[in-house]
């Protein structure tokens, strides 16, 4: 109902241009519910659907306010329901499908996709400990083959921006961080080596911020 609201709208007009990225963790778990429900990985808890409706007034927001809207998709969709299946993306189209309408009435479409939240991070809670980097850079060539199919001459068609992980930097004084005050941080970037090494199809490379992240970007990126 806020999306909607007078006050709402106009202090969100005073911010553009601007984008608005909806999505994060609760992307891992959701599905668009004007689509086919798909079986979810063993171990997933259950996330907050979103409608047509509610698709419907986020775009409404977006022509009212000049707001650009990033969307969060659900990478855990797996075919079979198995960490080892490639992405099951049935869900992913059927939303699409409805967003390119609206935007052939004259309502703007999602300005891009992402595709899962912080990937690298899967394997902690044990259901997408099998989604390698090499896989999940896969998931995004289906994706930019779908974005396709479903918008056509639709243009510009959506971008594609990931893959939303954060690199982790120890510090001195961190356990497992340098032992020598002064000493560089140390950064995990493995993941997105092998990530890159898979050339995943992006428009945008998009990563978190994080603490000491002024002390480990040289470093690490």
């Amino acid at each position: 109902r806020y999306l909607g609201n007078a006050a709402v709208r106009a202090r969100a007009r005073a911010l553009a241009p601007m984008v608005l990225r909806l999505g994060g963790t609760s992307e891992d778990m959701s599905q668009f519910a004007g689509g086919v429900q798909l079986p979810t990985l063993p171990g997933v808890p259950s996330g907050c659907n979103q409608s047509a409706a509610g698709l419907a007034a986020l775009s409404s927001f977006a022509n009212a306010t000049g707001i650009k809207v990033i969307f969060g998709l659900n990478s855990l969709l797996r075919k079979g329901a198995e960490p080892t299946g490639a992405w099951a993306s049935s869900n992913a189209a059927a939303l699409m499908r409805a967003d390119a309408t609206r935007s052939r009435s004259g309502l703007p479409h999602m300005f891009a996709f992402e595709l899962g939240n912080e990937p690298h991070l899967w394997q902690i809670a044990g259901y997408g400990r099998n989604i390698s980097a090499a896989a999940h850079a896969a998931d995004w060539k289906q994706l930019r083959t779908l974005v396709a199919s479903e918008y056509g001459s639709i243009s510009p068609s959506p971008r594609l921006v990931g893959p939303d992980v954060w690199v982790p930097c120890l510090v001195h004084g961190e356990p497992g961080g340098p032992v020598r005050p002064g000493s560089p941080p140390v950064c995990d970037v493995s993941y997105l080596r092998q990530f890159f090494a898979a050339q995943p199809d992006l428009d945008i490379i998009t990563f978190h911020l994080v603490r000491y992240y002024a002390h480990c970007r040289s470093q690490c990126l």
